[in-house]
């Protein structure tokens, strides 16, 4: 997850690109993380506390998948790092329980379709910021994750080129 410097400066920078204010973006600290577990309350607080301070608005969730967020947040542009959209994109958060291994490419793909297209009728879309993951400073232009994904399918997202430099900035 970005730090809260760069969580606000994505949020920035998607408004700016939708034509709205930034007092229209939201700030959402989920409370649970698929791979990590539940975020304690002690950190949880400094977190919303830290983000306050600055001026944001913040909206504390519990909702941990994306398909969850969209169903909460229907009609919502999310903005994701190039490696959470990598996540978004990975079969092992849809597969059904114990069904991963050994399971087709074809079969992880068809999982990971389903999932887009609950996203899709729930009219969310993605604007990914560039990051640098494995070494190298991917985008979902220069990094495809799903490259025959089609642009016009279930979720359109949008490539945010201005926030390179920025998010590579410790």
């Amino acid at each position: 997850m970005p730090t809260q410097c760069h969580s606000e400066e994505m949020g920035k920078q998607a408004a700016k690109m939708l034509g709205r204010p930034f007092s229209h973006v939201l700030l959402e600290i989920c409370a649970v993380n698929p791979d990590k577990g539940t975020v304690d309350v002690k950190s949880m607080h400094a977190r919303i506390e830290k983000a306050v301070s600055r001026g944001n608005r913040v909206l504390a969730s519990g909702a941990m998948l994306f398909q969850q967020k969209a169903e909460l947040f229907p009609g919502s542009s999310f903005v994701v790092g190039y490696d959470t959209y990598r996540r978004i994109l990975d079969a092992k958060y849809y597969a059904p329980p114990g069904c991963m291994d050994g399971s087709s490419s074809e079969q992880q793909r068809e999982w990971t379709m389903n999932a887009l297209q609950k996203l899709h009728s729930c009219r969310v879309q993605f604007i990914v910021a560039g990051r640098v993951d494995g070494g190298d400073f991917k985008t979902i232009v220069s990094h495809p994750v799903m490259p025959d994904l089609p642009e016009d399918g279930p979720c359109q997202n949008r490539d945010m080129p201005d926030l390179t430099v920025l998010l590579d900035v410790g």
